[in-house]
């Protein structure tokens, strides 16, 4: 199992609080486990024309790509078979398998866990031009040769521009990440998805959590004008009937707050509707949704790393509500590493403590699309519906008329 982190595309690492300790308590010797770190923020993932002239562009993935090929090369010498690779990623570690998958080259793994697939599109080449005159002028080369003066200047240096070039950025979001460079990403993944390009050999897992766009929404924004405002902000390509189009998917009087109702447009447009984009490609895929209160972006990974690190379990222990913690933790842990070592959730899975597992159902298993609950009172069953007004919002993204192209 190889471990992509999140953490936006600007910060995060592949230890600290992912401690697999309680996964391989529960893989009882069956796995080997491998987690790397790759370039981030400018760094990594730096665009516009100079970038793609002269330098790389979404340096992060080939980072990426390099640290599965030395799986490929050496995990047999740790007894992994290079033959049956599984990587699991959240937020833009989920993200980052996304893109892999829907890139021109062939994927260098067999099976995928994405947890919250989490990132904000980048496509349009007059805003990645201007990203990089940003970060270029926060640095001193604002400037004809910038590219090299870039290359030139000291490590401290473009850092300390990184750093602020990701907070001076519209809230929620991060400044840098991937990016459409018509090579390693021709085009954004939900439209390589339904466009049918992408490597279709490999075993899915997907995940969201109920309350994702919560810790990426304004709660300055109160008013109807703000509102409107930060609507076109996030899609500024988009005609003004594609504007109204989106609003009238999110009418006002379904919302107790503005704040609810741009949580939830962010929530299903860069998180949410992933999974059924990725469900729809790969239809035996295992769908399951953390509604585990508070079930916002990220608490879900007190459970994927229960029993590694003690300060993830105590964050788990203090914002997490369940009738076990303990006991719904490692039989939702059994899930993963079960998928992880046999492609089969089930085949491994714990079901001898209070929270026991369930049968986990492939999404075409029968009509509705079923999927797994990790709720409160441990492991429950619904539907990934086709109709209704999620299914009617996912398909207005996915058809991309907000990118104005």
């Amino acid at each position: 199992m190889a471990w992509i982190h999140g953490g936006g595309y600007t910060f995060g690492e592949k230890a600290g609080v992912h401690n697999p300790k309680g996964l391989m308590k529960i893989a009882d010797g069956k796995l080997v486990y491998v987690a790397f770190n790759y370039r981030l923020g400018a760094f990594g993932f730096l665009g516009g024309k100079e970038v793609k002239a002269k330098g790389a562009t979404n340096a992060g993935f080939h980072d990426q790509r390099m640290a599965l090929d030395w799986i490929h090369q050496h995990i047999d010498m740790f007894g992994g078979n290079p033959d049956d690779v599984t990587v699991m990623g959240e937020s833009a570690g989920a993200s980052s398998i996304i893109h892999h998958l829907t890139a021109p080259e062939d994927v260098q793994f067999h099976r995928a866990i994405l947890q919250s697939t989490a990132f904000y599109p980048q496509y349009d080449k007059d805003i990645l031009d201007s990203q990089y005159r940003k970060f270029a002028a926060m640095t001193g080369c604002d400037c004809d040769d910038s590219f090299e003066c870039l290359m030139s200047r000291d490590g401290a240096d473009l850092a300390k521009a990184n750093k602020d070039a990701v907070y001076d950025t519209l809230y929620g979001t991060f400044q840098f990440g991937p990016y459409v460079d018509h090579t390693y990403i021709p085009q954004l993944p939900l439209f390589r998805l339904a466009h049918g390009t992408y490597n279709r050999d490999v075993q899915i897992m997907a995940a969201y959590n109920t309350d994702e766009g919560f810790i990426f929404s304004d709660p300055t924004v109160v008013t109807t004008r703000q509102f409107d405002a930060l609507v076109e902000r996030h899609f500024p390509n988009a005609d003004e009937d594609v504007i109204e189009e989106a609003k009238d998917l999110y009418p006002a009087s379904d919302y107790s707050s503005k704040f609810r109702r741009v949580s939830s447009i962010i929530a299903e447009w860069i998180v949410e509707c992933n999974s059924p984009y990725l469900e729809a490609a790969y239809p035996d895929t295992y769908l399951y949704r953390f509604s585990l209160p508070p079930a916002i972006h990220s608490v879900d990974l007190a459970l994927t790393f229960w029993g590694g690190s003690p300060l993830l379990a105590k964050a788990g222990q203090t914002i997490l509500v369940a009738d076990n913690l303990a006991d719904l933790a490692v039989s939702f842990q059994s899930y993963l590493v079960s998928f992880a070592i046999s492609g089969d959730p089930n085949k491994y899975r714990l079901t001898d403590n209070s929270m026991p597992t369930i049968y986990f159902p492939k999404s075409n298993e029968s009509p509705g699309k079923p999927m797994i609950d990790v709720g409160k009172k441990g492991f429950s069953y619904l539907s990934l519906k086709d109709d209704g007004p999620v299914a009617k919002r996912c398909k207005f993204w996915q058809d991309g008329a907000w990118t104005g192209g």
